[in-house]
């Protein structure tokens, strides 16, 4: 639906990587309404990277996530993200600054890709904000304290306060 809107920018492309359980429902979509849209199934890790590396925008319309990974990645690599304002997916985004949160509806995810669109120079700086925010909160040993914090806490509720074998 957001292509259909998009339609006046002709500079814009929407691209789809991955092969989800939502693939055949969108490839026919698209067939139907005649969608520019190319679909990316069997890429290896450094194509898709690769690839974020050269998107101006990385749309993520999943209405949950625990461990948004490849939003991550897309923040990592300078992409400008537009996310649900969801748990999980709008924790990572800092909204108008490294990407933007919207209500999750086709509605609202094609008004913000409208405004993205037309305003290369917001885009722009949303980018490498987006970097730099990322790999300042996710450097190893960031992800190793969270890891241990995790497992932490984990070992703490199946053995309690009190067993010798969880140190803290």
């Amino acid at each position: 639906a957001a292509t259909v809107h998009l339609g006046f920018q002709p500079h814009a492309r929407l691209e789809v990587i991955g092969d989800g359980p939502e693939l055949p429902y969108l490839t026919s979509l698209t067939k139907q309404l005649n969608a520019p849209v190319t679909f990316y199934t069997n890429f290896t890790h450094e194509q898709r990277i690769e690839r974020l590396q050269q998107c101006g925008v990385y749309v993520h319309a999943s209405d949950m996530e625990s461990q948004p990974k490849s939003v991550i990645e897309a923040l990592s690599c300078g992409c400008a993200a537009v996310v649900a304002a969801s748990p999980g997916l709008g924790m990572l985004v800092q909204h108008g600054v490294t990407g933007i949160r919207c209500d999750g509806t086709v509605d609202g995810f094609s008004l913000v890709l409208q405004e993205l669109v037309v305003d290369d120079e917001w885009r722009a700086a949303m980018g490498p904000a987006a970097a730099q925010d990322i790999r300042g909160k996710y450097t190893l040993s960031s992800v190793i304290s969270l890891e241990l914090e995790a497992h932490q806490e984990a070992m703490l509720r199946a053995f309690g306060d009190g067993d010798s074998r969880v140190a803290a």
